[in-house]
């Protein structure tokens, strides 16, 4: 099997699969990772665990002993998310000498940590509930990323679209569906000039440095949950919908 192959059979596309060809060092990587996965199991790759192994290949482990490591734990299924994902490369950078405190590593990964769809449901519930006047005033305006990043907070290995689910589910049986009017794009004020020339909206504008160096507001949370993102440059685990 040729490498472009090798590389669509874990749900790559085509596409995808040519531009790693192009990185001959990504290239090598993925392929000696997904040989180690066949190796260990001799089920098909899924692409839910090829997304796993192409962010393994392109993070910022390197050591074939570490990939070795964090592979079979994919391969056993111990390892099945991002989220874990992310913590096992930090871990390894923080951690680069063999031998591995095994516990350690488990713990940091959330190994064996288990989030029923009950605890998702009251972890939901109990925010709902708390946002509950908001959310009757704001219907679906009100930012339900809010939700999601506390939610990431109390489950943090939960599995991201399950959450999603879950919140999803209880707002529509708060709100009920979406009326003409939740789909109307919400109606800004126009700001009036004030005695400077400038609108009142610039007067009140924090200077930029600070809104460069400020937090990034409740929409990141949006994009915590859900499917998997992008792919990402070498070394960064953000993934981005291209396999």
């Amino acid at each position: 099997m040729d490498k472009a192959t090798l590389f669509q059979s874990i749900g790559l596309s085509e596409q995808k699969a040519q531009e790693t060809l192009k990185n001959d060092a990504l290239s090598k990587r993925l392929e000696s990772i997904i040989n180690l996965m066949k190796e260990k199991s001799a089920d098909v790759i899924e692409k839910p665990t090829g997304v796993l192994l192409y962010s393994l290949a392109s993070s910022s482990v390197k050591e074939d002993w570490q990939i070795k490591f964090v592979s079979e734990y994919i391969a056993d299924r111990k390892l099945a998310s991002s989220i874990q994902l992310t913590a096992a490369v930090e871990y390894m950078k923080t951690n680069p000498v063999l031998p591995v405190d095994v516990a350690s590593f488990e713990n940091s990964c959330g190994i064996g940590v288990t989030i029923t769809p009950d605890q998702i449901e009251d972890c939901v519930e109990e925010l709902i509930k708390k946002h509950k006047e908001e959310l009757l005033t704001k219907r679906y305006k009100f930012n339900v990323g809010m939700i999601m990043g506390k939610a990431r907070e109390k489950l943090k290995w939960a599995d991201g679209k399950a959450v999603k689910a879950e919140i999803d589910m209880q707002i529509l049986d708060l709100l009920g569906p979406k009326t003409e009017a939740d789909l109307q794009p919400s109606k800004t004020k126009e700001s009036k000039p004030s005695k400077e020339g400038k609108t009142a909206k610039e007067s009140r504008a924090a200077p930029a440095e600070m809104q460069e160096n400020g937090d990034a507001g409740d929409d990141e949370a949006n994009t915590m949950f859900g499917e998997a993102s992008k792919f990402h440059k070498p070394g960064d685990l953000t993934y981005q919908n291209q396999l």
